[in-house]
Order: structure tokens, then sequence, then C-alpha cells
């Protein structure tokens, strides 16, 4: 579940991982923060740290600029295995650069950012590793500042705050508990039970 709070700032919650073996990879790429939520053991494991994901920036804390700015597509790919392919595709057109490998974990790929200075765009990293493991990652980034809307129902919760639901609760229970005591209400139901307990005698 995921949120942006009045002030800009983020709250990201993340699957557990006592249950659901999750955990959260996160980077720092020239005061760009950028992360990965995956499932242990699944392998490779992709971070693409430009462009970021344009759900999470947050322009009053990061250099949002400096991807408009940036000459190389930035990647970090994780697997015990040797990796054997990275391929980069932006809005399902595949780039034409190959993709480098710098060192370690971290790869690159030359691209033209003006040529996406306007609105939201996918992009897509398939990677491969020597024990034919694959995974395809795909983020929403724009250059402009465009920003996609994060899922409702899930930013309502994490947005309202406990005191708030449980006034709420408290206000409907004893609306509930009012009507119960009314006379009409009682009327209505000593009605309805002695109509219920006529309608059970054998000789009616």
């Amino acid at each position: 579940m995921h949120a942006v709070h009045r002030d800009g700032h983020l709250e990201l919650e993340l699957g557990d991982w006592k249950d659901n073996r999750r955990y959260r990879i996160l980077a720092v790429d020239h005061d760009l923060i950028s992360f990965s939520d995956v499932t242990f053991n699944k392998w490779p494991v992709v971070v693409i740290t430009n462009p970021k994901d344009a759900h999470y920036g947050i322009k009053a804390h990061e250099p949002l600029n400096r991807i408009r700015k940036s000459t190389h597509i930035r990647l970090l790919v994780f697997s015990p295995y040797d990796i054997t392919s990275v391929q980069i595709s932006i809005d399902d057109v595949p780039l034409l650069p190959r993709v480098e490998h710098v060192e370690g974990p971290l790869y690159v790929c030359l691209w033209q950012p003006e040529l996406y200075s306007t609105g939201l765009h996918r992009i897509t990293v398939t990677a491969k590793d020597a024990k034919d493991n694959s995974v395809r990652h795909t983020r929403t980034f724009s250059i402009d500042g465009s920003r996609p809307v994060l899922k409702l129902i899930p930013a309502m919760i994490l947005l309202t705050d406990g005191q708030t639901l449980v006034s709420i609760g408290l206000a409907y229970r004893y609306t509930e508990n009012r009507r119960t005591f009314e006379p009409q209400t009682l009327a209505i139901r000593y009605a309805e039970n002695r109509c219920t307990s006529y309608s059970h005698k054998p000789w009616l």
C-alpha cells in the first residue's frame, strides 16, 4: 500500500516477510531514491535508478531535473548466477544502443530523454541469468513531472488516521442503538415477534 501525504512525503508499506517473504531494495542515484519490492529467492532482481519511477518523485526534496539532463539509463541487476542478458524498451520500443555492464550489478544504456519530454512513459527491463531465470520489470517515468495516480483504496487506508475511523465507528453504533430503542422501532419489532410466534401455532 502506497500513499502521498499533503506535504509531498510518501508512505510506502511493504508486504510482510513472515508469510510472503517480501523485502525491499533501496538505491540512491545522484540524490534520487529508487526501490523495488521483491520476493525472496526469485532472480534476477532489477532496480531502475534512472529514470526514477514517476509515482514516487518528491519535488521538494529530490533534484528531479537531473533526469532530463542525464545521458544514460541506469539500473542494478542482482542474481547469484551470472547475468547473461539485459534488454531495455521504452513504450514497447526496444532501445537500439546496447546495454553495457559497468561493474558489479550496475548496467547502463545511452538514451535521449528529450524524446520523452512530455507525459508518462513506460520503461521495461528484461533480464536473464545463467540458470535461465528471467524477470520483466516495468516502471512508469516522466521528464516533465507528470505523475500517475496511486491506487485509491490503499491510499485512503493509509491517509485516514485511526482516531477518525474510531469516531465514525462509534457514531454509527450510537445511531444504531438509538434506532433500536425508539418507541416506533420497538413497536414494530414487538408486532413482528407476535406474528412469528402465532405463525408457528399448529391450530392456526
